[in-house]
């Protein structure tokens, strides 16, 4: 799962997690020997997405390329949306030999839009888990610089008109602003209905009309009679659910506000006393994939020790263990890995870019956790520039 609920109900989907054929390509040929089409099974083995690669016995310490591969069969043929949760650190994606694309970053999701056949459909994603002076993060760094597809992947059958994704901001006194993001595929104009519902407030809905391929946000608000926030005593969530014509897309979310006075951060107007930890993603026998019961463990061991806070020490946390902050309460420092960086570093151009892109990437993905109080951008950075 890409997460502890399902925001696309309505979808059919392929869940894409489990066994896949998995190469080791040292040298690097597996482009020039065009593997995206012609796997060479006889050197692959078998390996388990989500996972990471050092946890197989010779690979403990490999830094360099491996290909993954998956065939699998849809219940419907054409467009689908195919989701990464994570890919660590380089993935370039192939369909039945057609390139997607590619993305860069350890930590974040991505997606790609592409047509399924009638048949069985090989995926197979190039990965590459080498670090330089210029990634993100940069290659010597104080945790593992684990390889592989590390969280969930699956495929979604989509509508020629669908939700990319929906953002909210709840206000303390009920107001939901919703923003939603559609996008029409087709090369026909649609006229379709939007609609908004939470729970105790009066459902929205209207008729838009989406030209030809285009991508528009459209804005929604709605008001919740009586609202109840979200705070570490009460975390109250919230659902909003948006459809456009014959999709529906599902978000939570907290009634909540943060602001600072001075150097004291106030939540919901009282001051708060943060008691927290940080906490790495990793595991001995999971590296970065760690599955839900061990998440559950890490909450249960934080609230133990009556903390109230947790920072995902160095990088964008996955997105299970914000869902399980959201519910027990737990606040949230959401940081990208410009972990160490000088001046120089950070104002160079490649490295600043990426951070730039991360920095995005992960606010989108994890923008309507009501846990999030903080976004941090660094940690550590060696400067004799003063303040």
């Amino acid at each position: 799962m890409l997460g502890l609920y399902d925001r696309t109900p309505l979808r059919r989907k392929v869940d894409l997690d489990g066994w896949w054929d998995f190469v080791i390509d040292s040298d690097d040929q597996g482009e020039q020997a065009r593997y995206f089409s012609d796997f060479p099974f006889d050197e692959s083995r078998h390996t388990t997405v989500p996972g990471v690669w050092e946890t197989q016995a010779g690979y403990e310490d490999y830094q360099g390329v491996a290909w993954y591969r998956k065939e699998f069969e849809a219940p419907w043929m054409g467009p689908c949306l195919i989701t990464f949760g994570a890919v660590a650190y380089i993935a370039k994606v192939w369909l039945n030999g057609e390139y997607l694309g590619e993305h860069e970053g350890d930590f974040t999701s991505f997606r790609f839009l592409a047509e399924l056949s009638d048949d069985v459909n090989e995926l197979v994603v190039r990965v590459d888990n080498r670090h330089t002076d210029e990634s993100l993060p940069k290659a010597v760094v104080d945790w593992y610089p684990y390889g592989g597809i590390t969280r969930s992947v699956v495929c979604e059958e989509i509508e020629d008109a669908y939700i990319e994704r929906i953002q909210i901001v709840g206000h303390t006194d009920g107001q939901v602003d919703v923003r939603a993001y559609v996008r029409n595929h087709s090369d026909e104009d649609l006229d379709l209905d939007l609609t908004l519902s939470v729970l105790d407030a009066e459902p929205i809905r209207r008729t838009i009309t989406l030209g030809a391929g285009v991508r528009v946000v459209e804005e929604l608000r709605a008001q919740i009679h009586e609202p109840e926030l979200w705070s570490p005593q009460d975390p109250v969530l919230y659902e909003a659910i948006v459809t456009l014509g014959d999709d529906l897309y599902v978000e939570r979310f907290g009634l909540r506000e943060v602001r600072t006075e001075g150097p004291q951060i106030l939540l919901n107007g009282e001051p708060i006393w943060l008691r927290g930890v940080n906490r790495h993603e990793d595991h001995p026998d999971w590296g970065f994939a760690l599955p839900e019961r061990l998440m559950l463990k890490d909450i249960d061991i934080i609230l133990a020790l009556s903390c109230n806070a947790v920072r995902g020490s160095h990088y964008p946390n996955h997105p299970t263990f914000l869902d399980l902050c959201d519910e027990n309460g737990l606040l949230f420092f959401a940081e990208v890995p410009g972990w160490q960086y000088n001046a120089h570093q950070l104002s160079h151009s490649p490295t600043k870019d990426k951070l730039g892109s991360m920095l995005e990437e992960m606010v989108t993905e994890q923008f309507n956790h009501p846990s999030i109080i903080v976004w941090s951008l660094h940690n550590e950075c060696d400067t004799e520039v003063s303040r």
